[in-house]
């Protein structure tokens, strides 16, 4: 196997991977290693209606994540907002 000798065929090549699976925004190596799985992004901030909390609850790591859905308690329903109770 022969190495490449166009350090710019490389760099463009390894660059391809580094794309979010949903909307195809070019992510850092960090992005990746951090919200997403075996080298994945599923979903980034870029993402229609994906925003930091939705990347923070897995969002990244799940090709089927839906904010509207998956996002869980909001202000509106979570106890620390409405008295404690849940309610």
């Amino acid at each position: 196997m022969s190495k490449s000798t166009n350090p710019l065929a490389d760099t463009l090549s390894v660059d391809d991977h580094r794309t979010c699976r949903n909307c195809g925004t070019h992510v850092t190596n960090r992005t990746i290693g951090v919200f997403g799985v075996d080298g994945v992004l599923y979903h980034c901030t870029s993402c229609p209606d994906i925003c930091a909390r939705d990347m923070r609850q897995g969002a990244g790591k799940d090709p089927d994540y839906d904010p509207l859905v998956d996002r869980g308690d909001t202000s509106e329903n979570h106890p620390i907002f409405n008295g404690g109770d849940g309610q």
